[in-house]
């Protein structure tokens, strides 16, 4: 049985039905989110929920080599007091609108999809973006 081309083949190779369906634009999976985090290249893809009983720092994955990838964040913590921080990894940012930044409060009861451009995080929609409009810095935290 022929395994599934990685994520990022781009090559002209017959594509298996596993490849399309995951290209087609599915979440691969809902994982959650309880405190601290480092996410690796393993979480494109993925739909994070957070789960968190005090604030917490969440490292986004490198978006270099990875355009097209996408992370998407469902920041649904109770309380108000408990923040979620994103965090751009080294060498890259997040991009909000006209805003770039190297780090990014999550605000409560919202959704946030980026996309790496191939250099950094890039937020394209949710309620999220609409909440943050143009002047995104007053609701980030520049790091």
């Amino acid at each position: 049985m022929r395994q599934a081309d990685t994520q990022f083949d781009a090559s002209t190779k017959l594509a298996t039905t596993k490849f399309v369906q995951q290209a087609l634009g599915n979440f691969r999976g809902l994982q959650y989110i309880t405190g601290d985090t480092v996410l690796t290249t393993a979480a494109v893809g993925l739909v994070f929920e957070f789960n968190i009983s005090a604030s917490c720092k969440v490292t986004l994955p490198s978006p270099v080599g990875r355009q097209g990838a996408t992370l998407t964040f469902i920041a649904n913590q109770a309380s108000a007091s408990n923040t979620v921080t994103l965090k751009s990894a080294a060498g890259s940012q997040i991009w909000i609108n006209e805003a770039v930044v190297s780090s990014l409060q999550l605000q409560r009861v919202n959704t946030y999809q980026f996309v790496s451009d191939g250099e950094n995080w890039v937020l394209i929609s949710g309620a999220g973006s609409a909440v943050l409009g143009p002047s995104a810095t007053k609701n980030c935290r520049v790091g």
